[in-house]
């Protein structure tokens, strides 16, 4: 099936949601090259929009050692393009219409997948951190615009995930002809997210790439897919719990007593960040 006919089935099918207005609005001040005021200014007329990226910017992830208390102290501490993917990751919550208790599990899923890719690029340097929290956090967007979308046919495929232990993208690509990956690349692109991001949310099932492959790309995308493996040896996947007893990042080999710490730790930050979002 080449992509436009795909295309036309998953729009079809899909109801693909556009960003919050007030998080559209802001993205596009910002790519008019703005002063730090003017965004600051836009921001802080959405009170929720407001405190969740406060949160975020004041998180263990990104190391500051005073507290920020307003949007222009964020600005300054992680730059206008990491502010845009935050603000991205600020709106996502809001894509959890269905109140049920997958909904629930995918949002705990998403932050624990984020704490553990802000760590693994942290203790790898591999990728920049606070890119990677983002990363870790959007990754599985089109699992929730296909819960949310086609809720009676997720089902099915939920139920054929946890009855029978067939893998997510497997169940959907059996029951839709497409899976939550390639779903999620559209919505970036119907948001403009960055193009790492967006990378990631369409490839973080994939192990292989072209050799022209961006290299920064990649490092992310591979933070993110172990992320992804270690939440699920953790008890905080979505799918059946797996085993592992040893990862490798780069030149960075965890096994024994520092893989014992790194799950540790990602616990750690992970109900850290569970009480600021959930």
């Amino acid at each position: 099936m080449n992509n436009d006919n795909l295309e036309k089935i998953i729009l079809e099918m899909v109801d693909l949601p556009g960003l919050p207005s007030i998080a559209s609005r802001a993205l596009e001040i910002i790519d008019n090259e703005p002063s730090v005021s003017q965004v600051e200014k836009f921001i802080a007329s959405d009170q929720t929009l407001t405190m969740r990226l406060l949160k975020i910017a004041n998180s263990v992830y990104y190391g500051s050692f005073r507290k920020v208390d307003s949007i222009e102290a964020a600005i300054l501490l992680i730059g206008f393009n990491t502010m845009k993917s935050l603000i991205i990751a600020a709106s996502l919550k809001d894509l959890h219409r269905r109140q049920d208790p997958f909904e629930f599990s995918l949002w705990e899923h998403s932050l624990a997948v984020s704490a553990a890719s802000a760590i693994l690029a942290g203790e790898s340097r591999l990728a920049n951190p606070n890119e990677s929290l983002v990363a870790g956090l959007i990754h599985d967007v089109g699992k929730n615009v296909l819960n949310n979308s086609i809720p009676e046919t997720y089902a099915g495929i939920l139920e054929r995930v946890n009855n029978d232990g067939i893998g997510f993208r497997d169940a959907e690509e059996d029951a839709l002809g497409f899976n939550h990956a390639v779903v999620g690349g559209y919505v970036a692109r119907k948001w403009r997210i960055p193009e790492k991001l967006e990378f990631v949310i369409e490839n973080h099932h994939s192990k292989e790439y072209a050799l022209s492959l961006d290299k920064e790309c990649e490092a992310l995308n591979k933070i993110v897919i172990l992320s992804d493996e270690l939440c699920q040896n953790l008890g905080l996947g979505l799918g059946r719990e797996i085993e592992i007893n040893k990862m490798e990042l780069g030149n960075t080999i965890f096994e024994g007593e520092s893989f014992e710490e790194l799950k540790a730790k990602i616990v750690k930050s992970y109900n850290e960040l569970k009480n600021d979002f959930i």
